[in-house]
């Protein structure tokens, strides 16, 4: 068994690794690597300011939901769409 895996395994493992918890062989793998790899510590740098980014960015919009359109303006959209369309 290598404890070694190149980049795109890495960068492979580090977005399972948002999507579900990777089991103990795969995150001895990429922590190894990463911890070894400049480039790819980098990339796990960046990917958490963007994960970070996108929960404040969630959170300040249930917080302030934007402004919704009525029903009656989305249906009179729907209607133009529908005209041009069928003209």
């Amino acid at each position: 068994m290598s404890f070694f895996i190149n980049c795109k395994e890495a960068t492979h493992l580090s977005s399972l690794k948002e999507a579900r918890q990777l089991n103990f062989k795969q995150k001895f793998k990429y922590y190894v690597h990463v911890n070894l790899c400049p480039p790819c510590k980098r990339f796990e740098k960046q990917l958490q300011k963007i994960r970070t980014s996108i929960l404040e960015f969630k959170n300040k919009l249930e917080e302030n939901p934007p402004h919704r359109m009525s029903e009656s303006k989305k249906d009179n959209i729907q209607n133009s769409i529908n005209n041009h369309l069928n003209k």
